[in-house]
């Protein structure tokens, strides 16, 4: 394999990981995968998940020879849905289906990778966590790097309905309301009290995170809005959207900053995973450019917001 390829591949899985919601885990065999002699598999470790529940899939190369897989959307090309009607076709969260680059993966061989199950269907510009429903994973790989490309589909799999109770829910509404003169203004603190009220620094989890902020995209939606920008608007006040949470959505408000529209994004925080979630954090966030236009929390200071704001 050329230079040029590596360097390509290195490229390829960071722009995977930060565009496309996957995290490559390993490459190499260490006994754990049911293999298949003379094939090349796709197979995701369990075969049913709840709604938002992150998916483990796993591309092995069972062949004689290497293969070239395409690092893009999670080496996912299309998630097809089990319909009366045949496959309904969803592409994967922010993927950039037209770029190619190309890893190779030797015989015997696999990539494990983890997923957020959020795709739209084709055809439309919404995307959501996958609904309940029975799904495969279309994907493909060449023999050589100008190789016809060869299509293979994964085991079904099944997500069911979304599992986590919410011992309350976010507050959102859309005001207009401008707030360039006094950002400290939101009415949050009605939903603030709830959430610390009813939740703590155990109850913390990817799951109640996601299941969160699935509740504010309905609602959003319901509200005639954007429900993928009110989704990015909150990934992105996350340093690490795949590690367990210290903060949760409680509030969301639509409204102007500087003559801009923003989504105004509160949180319940945690300093530590035993004790309560009274902390808060408050993020202005462009709909426009989904950068932050205007931020507090306790005292609003970077080592006040990571480490402690009493």
């Amino acid at each position: 394999m050329n230079k040029q390829l590596i360097a390509l591949g290195i490229i390829g899985i960071l722009i995977a990981i930060s565009i496309s919601g996957c995290l490559e885990n390993n490459k190499e065999d260490n006994g754990s995968i049911t293999h298949l002699s003379g094939k090349v598999t796709v197979t995701t470790n369990k075969i049913e998940y709840r709604q938002n529940e992150t998916i483990n899939i796993t591309f092995y190369n069972g062949l004689n020879v290497s293969i070239y897989i395409n690092q893009m959307c999670c080496f996912i090309e299309q998630v097809e849905k089990k319909t009366s009607d045949g496959w309904l076709i969803y592409l994967p969260d922010n993927c950039l289906t037209y770029v190619l680059i190309l890893e190779e993966v030797k015989p015997g061989q696999y990539i494990s990778f983890e997923w957020s199950p959020i795709a739209r269907k084709y055809g439309t510009s919404s995307y959501s966590y996958l609904e309940p429903g029975i799904y495969r994973i279309k994907s493909g790989y060449n023999l050589s790097e100008n190789n016809t490309w060869q299509t293979v589909y994964s085991n079904e799999f099944t997500i069911k309905e979304q599992e986590t109770h919410l011992k309350c829910e976010p507050t959102v509404v859309v005001t207009g309301i401008n707030y360039s003169s006094n950002p400290n203004n939101i009415p949050y603190n009605e939903a603030h009290t709830r959430f610390k009220e009813n939740y703590t620094g155990s109850d913390l989890s990817i799951e109640l995170r996601n299941a969160i902020v699935q509740n504010i995209t309905e609602k959003v939606e319901q509200l005639g809005e954007n429900s993928p920008i009110i989704y990015e608007a909150i990934k992105v006040t996350y340093g690490d959207w795949k590690e367990r949470p210290m903060m949760i959505p409680c509030y969301a408000e639509k409204a102007i900053y500087n003559d801009e529209p923003v989504w105004i994004i509160a949180f319940n925080r945690c300093n530590g995973f035993e004790g309560d979630i009274g902390h808060y954090d408050i993020f202005y966030v462009s709909i426009q450019t989904l950068e932050t236009q205007w931020y507090t929390g306790c005292n609003s200071s970077s080592v006040v917001y990571w480490f402690g704001c009493d």
